[in-house]
């Protein structure tokens, strides 16, 4: 079963409408119940929130097999055909019927029921939610769990510098944000000169709006990038090394108005990560930059 036949034939066990805060937290467990793993997610207002699924659900609309309404998705006539003509599985039946106990999925408000069964199963996922105490009558240990939760995310992530890198080769927006999340960065600084992306939500629009969905500051400083034709022909690391040396002697030697950005930040107490595509650090100038904040000022920094 692929991702689509799985979100099908989750809208055809509910009659073929589903809140959309319901959907995401059905997603979230069931993926887990029947051991598949398609979209990762990141808390948010409401708990668990997954970009990529919201996306998905983007594409199944503008190919008719899902209609949008406020606050739902709902199958077409066209997605009633293809949810039916898909092969049921079993394990996702299962589970499903096992959530029965929570009732209605497609009304015009969320199942507090299940979305406090579902923050229950995973509290790290609830940090961040605006509806906890709505959802404390349905469990009272909830929101002391949520608490404890956000008190050894916060002492985990105070192990960490203040100064961290990451690369989102090879992940997806929601594992991205999660990573910074976990060690509760505050400001992103994308070091890309063309901040442009195949992979969804890393294009400089997509990926500010999502960094401000989350609560992190996100700020382009293309002048500590490199330009793109520069990188081309790269076999080796010591093709590598010669292009940051040269970036280090031509680029970042002049780019203190760049540089002071970030410092400022991180003298105000600022959490901050640098960011650009390649996930292996030696493959990336942002190694450089924060190398040589650390020459200036003695910055500890990690890379993620």
């Amino acid at each position: 079963m692929d991702s689509v036949s799985f979100l099908m034939r989750l809208f055809l066990y509910y009659g073929g409408r589903l809140n959309r805060t319901n959907l995401m937290k059905l997603v979230f467990v069931a993926q887990r119940a029947i051991r598949s793993h398609w979209f990762d997610f990141v808390p948010m207002r409401r708990g668990g929130y997954s970009f990529v699924l919201e996306r998905g659900c983007e594409k199944l609309t503008e190919q008719g097999l899902l209609a949008r309404e406020e606050k739902c998705y709902c199958l077409t006539h066209s997605g009633f055909r293809f949810a039916e003509e898909t092969p049921p599985d079993s394990a996702l039946s299962s589970f499903l019927h096992s959530l029965d106990r929570f009732g209605e999925m497609g009304g015009e408000s969320y199942n507090a029921p299940f979305v406090a069964y579902v923050y229950g199963q995973s509290p790290n996922y609830a940090i961040r939610s605006e509806i906890l105490n709505e959802l404390s009558a349905y469990d009272a240990n909830l929101a002391s769990r949520v608490r404890m939760t956000r008190a050894l995310i916060a002492k985990q992530s105070a192990a960490y510098p203040s100064l961290m890198t990451l690369g989102y080769e090879s992940l997806s927006l929601d594992a991205y944000l999660r990573s910074l999340i976990r060690v509760s960065v505050k400001t992103l600084i994308d070091v890309r000169k063309n901040p442009v992306s195949r992979r969804f939500g890393f294009a400089k629009s997509r990926l500010s709006s999502a960094c401000r969905d989350v609560g992190i500051q996100y700020i382009h400083l293309p002048g500590l990038g490199i330009a793109s034709e520069k990188r081309r022909e790269l076999r080796t690391q010591a093709d590598y090394d010669r292009l940051f040396d040269e970036y280090e002697a031509e680029t970042l030697s002049f780019a203190e108005e760049d540089l002071n950005v970030i410092r400022k930040l991180l003298s105000a107490g600022q959490r901050v990560a640098l960011t650009c595509f390649e996930f292996d650090v030696q493959h990336c100038h942002r190694g450089r930059v924060a190398r040589k904040l650390n020459q200036l000022d003695g910055v500890a920094f990690k890379h993620l």
